[in-house]
């Protein structure tokens, strides 16, 4: 069983612990959808640099029309200069390690704010849940130890739909964490026992790996 996870693990294992074995046992990889993962990541490296104080004017003059509209509505919406902007983390949680990467972290009077560009569609549901508790949780282990804040209530995360220029605060809240700790540790226990063909099929039709895994040939 692996020692590190990230929220995509996570996230893949807790739809379908086969495609979790293709993915990252067996480490088959499919394109993905160029064009939106082009807009993302450039919007992301571009408010990267951004916060870096670095000159944008011509990352920005290449962007497309609708590229505009989201850097447009991030500078209308952005708070301020975050703590740290791309924050990496490596935390403990029970006997495996969580990782990822954080957009960016703001602190203003004693509270942390997650921040998560989102350049497509969004609702928070409970996948999306997941990946709050996942990033609030680390963010409360790695920020208590700094002695930046006392209390989990402290860390809260902010989802920015660059499309719309909306926000969508969620604050600390016992019973999503509850679920999620609970959540995690079955997902786990399924992963260290090899429970990989043991899949529910209520994903299979849009799962872009339907044409390898013989569980939907059947």
């Amino acid at each position: 069983m692996n020692e590190i996870y990230t929220i995509n693990m996570l996230q893949t294992a807790s739809k379908c612990l086969k495609k979790y074995d293709l993915l990252y046992n067996k480490k088959i990889r499919l394109p993905d959808n160029a064009n939106f993962a082009k807009t993302g990541s450039r919007l992301h490296s571009l408010i990267n640099y951004y916060f870096k104080g670095q000159n944008v004017d011509k990352l920005a003059g290449i962007l497309d029309e609708n590229e505009r509209v989201l850097w447009n509505n991030f500078k209308n919406m952005v708070p301020g200069m975050p703590l740290a902007s791309e924050y990496p983390f490596f935390v403990r949680f029970g006997d495996v390690w969580l990782t990822g990467r954080m957009d960016a972290v703001f602190f203003n009077d004693g509270k942390i704010t997650i921040a998560d560009w989102k350049t497509g569609n969004f609702r928070h549901g409970r996948e999306e849940s997941f990946q709050t508790m996942f990033y609030q949780y680390a963010a409360y282990v790695i920020f208590l130890k700094k002695a930046m804040i006392y209390d989990f209530s402290d860390v809260s995360m902010v989802y920015f739909l660059l499309k719309d220029g909306t926000q969508l605060k969620i604050d600390y809240d016992e019973a999503a964490f509850s679920d999620f700790e609970n959540s995690f540790k079955i997902i786990l226990e399924k992963i260290k026992n090899g429970s990989y063909n043991n899949i529910s099929h209520i994903h299979c039709e849009a799962c872009e790996f339907k044409n390898l895994c013989k569980d939907y040939l059947l």
